[in-house]
């Protein structure tokens, strides 16, 4: 009867009375010891909530991974962990808590032998941890996943960008390290030496070398855009920033135009002042 009523609700699209209708369904199914029937009616009120009350529906869906995991369904359990992730990024705006559940859903993930879901969800914590300045933690997850694609045939090509991102973490935390572990990415993955995003990284070094801030910028648009489908195009624009400061070095202390060279140096190149159609 509730789960009629709910219904009913959801074509009058009252999406609140739908989702108190659900969560009363789902009751009474857990008192009817019918633990998959509530479980479903919890994730039905959860849906039905997001429409009009996202804390409420992370309340039921919490219920129903509370009996899902109860049940040994962690696959689906994930699954909801995610969905409350996204409700935390969207609508209530809590970064740590979307961290929180993408990490209990990679668990799930890893514990069903479901790697590349639980790589997904990682790579989302690496990319809130980065933004968040959590950088260690971004260079951590960054570097496993990278460790964990680069001898799958079908996954390999991948294991570049994920060591680039790793690299463009350590440059922003310190050089030397930097250049240690992109030292160590080339030994570990003799393909990514080769790779555009290797070059990239040895062409922009010595302009990261001076500036910290400008190494805060491009790793926090890289990370957050890439793969960019006009990569070619972005190598090209920080080879030319690179001439730049190569011009800067040649200008000596008396030159008229050092302190011009020095403004240019300070903007972010021009490719950063991208359309948004160049990422996907």
């Amino acid at each position: 009867m509730y789960t009629r009523a709910a219904n009913m609700f959801k074509i009058a699209k009252n999406w609140s009375a739908a989702g108190n209708a659900f969560c009363q369904a789902a009751k009474l199914h857990m008192q009817l010891q019918s633990k998959h029937d509530s479980a479903t009616s919890f994730v039905d009120a959860g849906n039905a909530y997001k429409k009009a009350d996202p804390q409420e529906a992370i309340n039921c869906l919490n219920a129903a991974i509370d009996i899902y995991t109860d049940m040994g369904r962690f696959t689906i359990a994930a699954k909801h962990h995610i969905t409350i992730a996204e409700i935390y990024e969207a609508e209530l705006v809590d970064i740590e808590k979307a961290i929180a559940h993408y990490e209990q859903a990679a668990d799930y993930y890893k514990g069903e032998e479901s790697n590349s879901s639980a790589n997904k969800c990682l790579l989302k914590v690496a990319a809130y941890a980065a933004q968040l300045e959590q950088y260690q933690k971004a260079i951590e997850i960054y570097e496993q996943v990278g460790t964990n694609t680069m001898d799958n045939p079908l996954l390999k090509y991948s294991a570049k960008e994920y060591f680039f991102k790793a690299a463009l973490c350590h440059f922003i935390v310190d050089e030397l390290n930097a250049k240690l572990a992109l030292e160590k990415y080339e030994e570990m993955f003799p393909a990514f030496t080769d790779s555009r995003e290797c070059k990239l990284l040895k062409v922009s070094k010595a302009s990261i070398k001076i500036r910290v801030s400008l190494a805060n910028t491009y790793g926090a648009l890289l990370c957050a855009f890439l793969p960019c489908r006009r990569f070619g195009h972005l190598f090209e624009c920080f080879r030319g920033h690179q001439t730049c400061f190569a011009l800067y070095q040649a200008c000596g202390s008396g030159c008229s135009r050092k302190m011009t060279i020095l403004a240019d140096l300070k903007k972010p190149p021009n490719c950063l002042c991208v359309h948004s159609g160049w990422f996907e």
